[in-house]
């Protein structure tokens, strides 16, 4: 494979791979260990930014870069600290930029078992590889804000069902704030007859006891379900909000 043939495969790698998932401001609470974003409804980890890398690309801190080690709604933890602490002035992207790639040289591809000679296999591995790390972000995510009036019982979604069918896996996330008295209860409910019954599956609840206030609670579910649906209960007490979230992975 001449050297012409390789550049324009990385070329054409790099234009898929280095798309912003997202972009954004930084925020004056941003230490040289996270970032923070109030404006944003990131979806939390498991099943956010991690792996990915944030980088500064304008203000404080410009060039600057970090790979994600995990994120809430709101803030970026990097897995290791920056040179110096984004600020208000910070304007970052997150992406993967490059790191599924690397440099296809003629090392690596010898390094891989390929020769110049087979094209086809080079291009073949290549996009092989980059479907499998793109399909690694291919979720499904399924948000619901609620205000509630008073105790109640809600749902996520709100009506219907969630189609997991396609999905190998799923993470379930609850948020409130803490509230005297309020009790809750949640409950992952499945149906195995197009949505007409449901039942609670047992061993993916969280239980009141277990319920941590002021955090995101999650389910992990790692079944392929055809339909499900998140069950909150609220008795006693409601609070002021009340944040519901499925994130399913293939």
């Amino acid at each position: 494979m001449d050297g012409i043939g390789i550049k324009n495969l990385q070329a054409a790698l790099r234009t898929l791979v280095e798309a912003n998932v997202d972009t954004g401001v930084a925020d004056a609470t941003s230490t040289v260990n996270f970032l923070d974003d109030i404006s944003k409804s990131w979806p939390p980890s498991p099943g956010g930014f991690e792996n990915l890398i944030v980088e500064i690309t304008e203000g404080t801190g410009k060039g600057n870069f970090a790979k994600i080690a995990s994120n809430t709604a709101t803030r970026i933890t990097f897995a290791a600290a920056m040179p110096v602490a984004p600020d208000a002035t910070s304007q970052y992207r997150i992406g993967f930029f490059g790191k599924m790639t690397g440099d296809i040289t003629d090392r690596a591809a010898r390094l891989l078992g390929i020769v110049y000679g087979n094209v086809d296999q080079l291009q073949q591995t290549a996009a092989k590889n980059l479907k499998a790390s793109i399909e690694e972000r291919l979720i499904l995510k399924t948000i619901r804000d609620i205000a509630p009036g008073a105790p109640d019982t809600f749902w996520l979604p709100e009506t219907e069902h969630i189609d997991l069918s396609k999905y190998l896996a799923s993470s379930w996330g609850i948020y409130a704030p803490t509230t005297a008295t309020m009790v809750i209860n949640c409950y992952l409910n499945i149906s195995h007859d197009g949505g007409t019954a449901w039942r609670r599956a047992a061993g993916y609840e969280i239980l009141d006891a277990d319920f941590v206030r002021d955090v995101w609670n999650t389910i992990d579910c790692p079944l392929k379900l055809a339909e499900a649906k998140l069950e909150v209960v609220i008795t006693v007490a409601h609070p002021a909000e009340l944040d519901l979230m499925c994130i399913a992975k293939p």
